[in-house]
């Protein structure tokens, strides 16, 4: 079974049963709720579409379809049905909050109520949310006593790097047969200085090549333990000179992709997930002490 094949069962069997759904239908939601690249998600979407549990409205937006419980059992709605969301959707919200606390590097519990009365929600919808970004390594829940935010730890960090340095190699030698001409050219404008100056590379390359590699291990590591920092990572890469040298580890590791020059794609592979440890590190300090005078009266 494929990658593509476990997304569309779990959306499919979410839609069904009207389980919690990410407000924004996107491609970009699904894939940071799932930890994989678009292209699963992609065509996960079409699938479902081809099944009427999504359809594409005449302004181009997603949105639940016809297919779902509620339109079966023609069930009437509590409110209009949404489309993909105009707005920044609660679960990035949360996230942000709960990693901006993770800087502080203290183990600090959420308040549950007063945390749902800042987002403007209700407890049981923050709580489903908190649940996701628990699987995903973002939060901790600790019986009893509540969420936690996991507190940043630099020798966490590093020991993550290791292993996924050794891991994201073994990812691409599994998929050097499957890995596209098409998707590597894609890559590389996603990482040209055009698109650094715009100040949005394509970091989709890393997850695209657990995906090509066609492993179910391989896929739960980095949707298990990968969201919190990459997300930490996406702080860290907003300053341009960063973006343009990430953008350039990731031109170099393609171009000895599309030359077939594997043992130098490891290499570079492996150099480029180790050199973002003194980048994060020293972001992250930056990041620690503004988050600190920022929440001293939180």
């Amino acid at each position: 079974m494929t990658l593509t094949d476990d997304i569309t069962r779990d959306l499919t069997q979410r839609l069904r049963a009207q389980r919690q759904m990410p407000e924004q239908l996107t491609l970009a939601a699904l894939a940071n709720e799932y930890g994989v690249s678009a292209t699963p998600i992609r065509q996960a979407l079409a699938r479902l579409m081809d099944s009427g549990l999504v359809e594409r409205l005449a302004n181009g937006r997603l949105a639940t379809g016809r297919g779902t419980s509620q339109r079966r059992h023609a069930r009437p709605a509590r409110k209009p049905r949404p489309a993909i969301a105009e707005s920044v959707s609660l679960t990035e919200t949360v996230e942000r909050e709960v990693l901006r606390r993770s800087l502080r590097g203290k183990h600090e519990f959420l308040r549950e109520e007063a945390f749902a009365e800042r987002m403007g929600v209700g407890r049981t919808q923050l709580r489903s949310v908190l649940h996701a970004l628990a699987g995903a390594g973002v939060v901790e829940h600790v019986e009893r006593r509540g969420w936690r935010a996991r507190p940043f730890q630099r020798d966490d960090m590093l020991a993550f790097l290791d292993v996924r340095a050794t891991l994201e190699v073994q990812a691409l030698d599994l998929a050097k047969a499957r890995i596209n001409d098409t998707d590597v050219t894609q890559f590389l404008i996603g990482n040209s200085g055009d698109a650094v100056a715009a100040g949005a590379i394509d970091n989709d390359l890393h997850a695209y090549f657990v995906e090509k590699a066609n492993n179910h291990y391989l896929a739960a590591f980095f949707a298990s333990h990968g969201r919190y920092y990459s997300r930490l990572f996406d702080f860290a890469a907003a300053d341009a000179n960063r973006l343009e040298e990430m953008a350039g580890q990731h031109s170099e590791i393609l171009k000895h992709i599309r030359a077939k020059h594997w043992a130098r794609a490891r290499t570079t592979l492996r150099h480029h997930i180790h050199s973002q440890a003194p980048v994060l590190s020293a972001a992250i300090e930056q990041l620690t002490c503004h988050h600190q005078t920022e929440f001293q009266n939180d």
